[in-house]
């Protein structure tokens, strides 16, 4: 009777190590899979972000631009107004030299 049980205890403890081995290998795989989706969830975001601050390093560099190339128009204009004033300045002298002599 012992041997019957033992053999019957050897065969269930054999079927129950299978059955958990093969429980490990799924949860394994599981977790590889869980690993995975993970990963991948953890990529996109990082090429998101990337993306994000791609654009507002971009935005900022138009803006900077901007900024610079109104300051130069403003200088231009200015310039360009001293000298409009100074050859109003020379013509008005010429025409009061050219009346001198007349």
């Amino acid at each position: 009777m012992e041997l019957l049980c033992d053999e019957k205890q050897t065969k269930c403890l054999k079927e129950k190590k299978t059955k958990m081995s093969e429980i490990k290998k799924q949860e394994k795989k599981s977790e590889k899979q869980k690993l995975k989706q993970k990963y991948k969830e953890e990529k996109r975001a990082a090429e998101k972000e990337l993306k994000h601050n791609t654009a507002f390093i971009s935005k900022q560099k138009n803006e900077k631009q901007i900024r610079l190339d109104a300051e130069r128009k403003r200088k231009v204009n200015q310039i360009m107004s001293g000298l409009e004033q100074q050859e109003g300045d020379v013509r008005k002298i010429k025409k009061k030299s050219y009346k001198l002599f007349d």
